[in-house]
């Protein structure tokens, strides 16, 4: 069976658990059940990947800098249910700003304890700190930007980062593409542990610690798979790091 929907992966795991004696039935177990369950190990085999490769999620957003503004919300993480809640999750590689609408620097890190006064007035702070050579620092979900941006600059704010994909949250979800971003080649991990849980619910308890063994087998096969692969040129771009994770 190709897997490629969420669908697909339904019915996989309704073949293996025989609690579908039809594709889509959801007579015995709910789309609504499953998806719950496809969320769980869909997070554990993304925090495998993240574990060995994580440049597998790597992007970049931009953000526009606005006049007077020095703090700028970092995009929340797209997991909202069940593991998430829109919290920042991922690690910053890097930070580039654009103060002067021409010319882009690299910004360093700093901290507010290393701010030499204890003033937070806008125009102390810009003398402390120079447009060419910016830094900034992270306070919870925001980055705050060293000096502060004294004009408009459209996309001048552009961070490299890594993020954990999007959960799964219907039957027409395309595993693999842009948005659920793990390999198609792992997605028979995911049915068997899926699998799993179904096994535990219905009482069949050698065939769910059979299906747990699996799925961790498959989970140490996705970690050496990706150990082998060459790392994207984005470990090149580590300036800094910080892991929310």
């Amino acid at each position: 069976m190709s897997l490629s929907l969420v669908q697909d992966i339904y019915n996989d795991v309704r073949y293996r658990t025989g609690t579908g004696t039809v594709t889509a039935d959801t007579s015995v177990v709910s789309d609504a059940t499953l998806l719950r369950i496809a969320n769980k190990y869909f997070s554990r085999i993304v925090g495998a990947v993240f574990e060995i490769k994580e440049d597998l999620f790597a992007a970049i957003s931009t953000k526009n800098l606005i006049a007077d503004t020095q703090d700028y919300a970092l995009d929340a993480d797209s997991t909202t249910t069940p593991f998430g809640g829109g919290t920042v999750n991922w690690s910053v590689l890097r930070v580039e700003i654009q103060l002067d609408g021409t010319n882009w620097r690299v910004a360093k890190p700093t901290t507010i304890e290393e701010l030499n006064s204890a003033t937070v007035n806008a125009t102390e702070i810009n003398k402390m700190f120079s447009a060419n050579d910016p830094k900034y620092a992270l306070f919870g979900t925001d980055i705050r930007i060293f000096p502060i941006p004294t004009v408009a600059v459209t996309s001048g704010l552009r961070l490299f980062i890594v993020k954990r994909p999007s959960e799964l949250d219907g039957t027409s979800n395309v595993l693999g593409n842009a948005t659920y971003q793990i390999g198609k080649e792992f997605l028979d991990v995911l049915s068997v542990g899926m699998s799993a849980d179904i096994f535990e619910r219905f009482g069949q308890l050698t065939q769910q610690q059979n299906a747990l063994a699996m799925f961790e087998m498959g989970i140490d096969r996705i970690k050496r798979q990706l150990d082998q692969r060459p790392k994207d040129v984005v470990n090149g771009l580590r300036a800094f790091r910080i892991d929310y994770s």
